[in-house]
């Protein structure tokens, strides 16, 4: 039940990330993008055209980190939700990839509709990456769970018969 409560927010607020216009979105990267630039001006002593540069590749950055990082807690989530279902591992693991990367396709598609906003087959490469690595991290994590949960197990049952 964790697993698909989180799974509807982290899709919701993708899906509200991407309603924002052009504009508003600039925005939201440019203030995380403003302090990036800052410190890298800051260590380097560069030339106008320069800081220019290291600024558009800052923004860049910033959003499309964004997406990557967005599309990776979508991919968590999602196999959190399998996992807890009672789903086996490959399963599980296909299943989220196949549908994070899916959402990730009609987040593109859907941003064609919002103003100045465009379809980008990058980004569905980028978040359907995000998407890979939050399933691998939640794999990880519960394998991980798993295999101690079993020791504990197998610990307290050896306590018992002495």
């Amino acid at each position: 039940m964790i697993g698909l409560v989180l799974t509807l927010a982290v899709a919701a607020a993708i899906f509200w990330f991407s309603s924002r216009d052009a504009g508003q979105s600039n925005a939201q990267s440019e203030l995380l993008s403003d302090s990036l630039a800052v410190r890298i001006l800051t260590w380097f002593h560069l030339s106008p055209e320069q800081a220019e540069r290291v600024y558009r590749f800052s923004v860049k950055l910033v959003r499309k980190t964004a997406h990557f990082a967005e599309f990776a807690a979508l991919g968590f989530a999602l196999t959190l939700t399998c996992l807890g279902a009672g789903r086996a591992i490959r399963l599980s693991a296909g299943a989220s990839f196949g549908a994070g990367t899916l959402y990730a396709i009609t987040d593109e598609i859907h941003q064609i509709f919002v103003e100045g906003r465009a379809c980008q087959a990058r980004d569905v490469l980028i978040d359907a990456c995000g998407v890979l690595t939050g399933v691998g991290l939640m794999l990880l994590l519960w394998i991980t769970v798993d295999a101690i949960i079993k020791r504990e197990r197998s610990r307290n049952s050896k306590k018992h018969e002495i």
